[in-house]
């Protein structure tokens, strides 16, 4: 019994390599002598960049920990530990309404490649829940978890914070008016706005080449009515979004009916298509949906939509009961009093 805990303890200590006592041979030194520089350089940029714990430093694809003596050009590398496989903050998401902040990670996993995931800020700043991490391929276990949580702290501290919202479409703001989108927008500025971005759960984001877009519109679009009409109702929605209070119309509903197979569901897509993917991308919901789904479910997913189209497909498969009070909800702007921001929306 006592010779298995003694061989479980030596699996999880983490032996340190010390540079300076290897046997060397001529190769080997030059070898070590580059190691030392590397490591000495990757702690200097920490300590230039104000780290809390410089000694934490990534080099390649893997995390060490180094330990030094001296300072300045006398600073010399006594050791190198392998901590584990790389793992960075890629950049922090600050939601502008709940100022809640959601960390990006970079790391390296399984297979070799680089990934990137979303995770809330405490989940690599607690002990007992960053090892959770590993769920998503981070190299992280119970005998390295504090080891990466300070290292994260280091990583947090240079990242570069994005604004981020969760409403999409036209947002009016301490007198200022937004179109949030694939691009922000601010009015009377030319140019799209940096640092902030649509980060909400729907999948408005480009797809596909322009040309090849605008190729379809002249071609199969603008030379039919009724493809050409669809077009213009989905173009009403940022619309509707900007002038809505002042002219009385909160939403414009529109219900397109016909026989199977005539083209419905297709003119449908081409008004998601102008904001954004039709299908989910990405672990977000696409713009095109379908009427089966509950009357809070739908609501749910049009109060964050500000001046963006909301396109329900099959109203045959709705569950609701009174499919006519939901439409009236809608088209009253009934719904906008669970939303916090913008004016209008437009519903196809």
């Amino acid at each position: 019994m006592n010779e298995r805990r003694n061989t479980a303890k030596k699996k999880k200590t983490v032996k340190l390599m010390n540079l300076d006592r290897l046997e060397r041979t001529d190769m080997d030194k030059q070898n070590v002598a580059g190691k030392d520089e590397t490591y000495k350089k990757l702690y200097l940029d920490n300590c230039h960049n104000k780290a809390r714990k410089p000694e934490y430093v990534i080099n390649g694809c893997n995390l060490y920990k180094v330990a030094v003596k001296g300072k300045g050009d006398s600073l010399e590398v006594e050791e190198a530990a392998f901590i584990g496989k790389a793992v960075k903050v890629k950049n922090i998401k600050e939601d502008v309404s709940t100022k809640i902040r959601i960390c990006v990670l970079e790391y390296y996993t399984y297979g070799d490649k680089w990934d990137v995931c979303e995770v809330e800020m405490d989940k690599v700043s607690d002990m007992k829940l960053i090892v959770g991490l590993s769920q998503y391929g981070i190299d992280v276990t119970s005998a390295n978890a504090k080891d990466v949580m300070l290292h994260l702290k280091n990583e947090e501290e240079k990242a570069t914070v994005l604004q981020c919202r969760k409403e999409a479409g036209i947002i009016l703001e301490d007198g200022k008016v937004f179109y949030i989108g694939r691009v922000v927008l601010q009015k009377g500025r030319k140019k799209p706005l940096e640092g902030i971005s649509y980060n909400g759960q729907l999948a408005i984001m480009q797809e596909g080449s322009r040309e090849e877009y605008l190729k379809m519109v002249r071609e199969d679009v603008l030379t039919s009515v009724e493809m050409t009409t669809v077009l213009l109702m989905g173009l009403s929605a940022p619309v509707i979004g900007y002038i809505g209070d002042e002219c009385g119309v909160l939403n414009i509903f529109a219900h397109i009916s016909g026989e199977s197979t005539t083209g419905k569901s297709t003119a449908l897509k081409l008004v998601a298509s102008l904001f954004g993917s039709c299908g989910k991308k990405d672990g977000r919901n696409g713009l095109f949906a379908t009427w089966n789904a509950t009357s809070n479910a739908l609501v749910e997913r049009m109060s964050s939509m500000y001046g963006i189209p909301v396109v329900l497909d099959e109203a045959g498969m709705s569950q609701i009961k009174d499919p006519g009070e939901m439409i009236y909800t809608i088209a009253e702007g009934k719904e906008k009093e669970r939303m916090q921001y913008g004016k209008g929306n437009s519903r196809v």
